[in-house]
């Protein structure tokens, strides 16, 4: 399957690398705020001493910034993504023979949408 990126979301993951050192894996982007996935272990990179690149960030897109640190493991992904709050358990099941890689590319869409809606 392959991802198609829109000029806006290169755009601003051009942005985000140019400002952090670190290239995004993921942007999703909303129209008050953006969610940056960066690898594992480059979080704390891309947020810089006292937040002071997502603030750049923040004031150059005119939007909040948002950081996720992406992990192979679907529970750690999904603990990264709901922090700071603390994922006792957790099971992520997506059923489905057809194109499961779109269906999930759509939860995972879905779950950011609610996690970080005001």
């Amino acid at each position: 399957m392959n991802i198609k990126f829109d000029s806006d979301i290169i755009l601003s993951m051009n942005l985000f690398s140019d400002v952090t050192s670190v290239m995004p894996r993921d942007c999703i982007n909303f129209e008050d705020k953006i969610i940056f996935v960066v690898n594992q272990g480059q979080a704390g990179l891309s947020i810089g001493k006292n937040g002071m690149k997502i603030k750049m960030l923040q004031e150059m897109l005119k939007k909040e910034v948002i950081v996720i640190e992406y992990s192979d493991d679907p529970v750690k992904l999904f603990e990264n993504i709901i922090r700071p709050n603390k994922l006792i358990s957790g099971y992520i099941t997506i059923n489905g023979k057809e194109d499961d890689n779109k269906k999930a590319t759509e939860y995972y869409t879905l779950l950011f949408f609610f996690l970080y809606e005001k």
